[in-house]
């Protein structure tokens, strides 16, 4: 649906699984979502320094993933689990207010 707006997707594959992990179970939904939208990403090439829009989108892919694996089956959450997917998006856009 989204062939020539790749970045478009790849957001969308990110709200779709932010939206599906508020349900208190990170199910394979939000994982799989995840998993596409970084696929997006990896076939779009690698030089976000290259492209603001793509590392934006990058950045958003890898805090979802963060909130993702913080979140834990009894509700609790484990941040030490997030902080490698949130240190990635600090440095792909160190200057989005969102992540710091």
């Amino acid at each position: 649906r989204y062939p020539s707006q790749p970045l478009l997707l790849a957001a969308a594959l990110t709200r779709l699984a932010a939206a599906s992990r508020h349900g208190g179970e990170a199910g394979p939904s939000a994982a799989e979502a995840l998993e596409l939208a970084a696929g997006v990403l990896d076939t779009e090439g690698s030089d976000d320094a290259g492209c603001v829009p793509r590392a934006r989108v990058r950045s958003y892919v890898l805090r979802t993933q963060g909130s993702l694996a913080a979140q834990t089956v009894n509700g609790t959450h484990d941040w030490s689990a997030a902080a490698k997917f949130y240190d990635e998006a600090l440095v792909t856009m160190p200057r989005n207010a969102a992540q710091l």
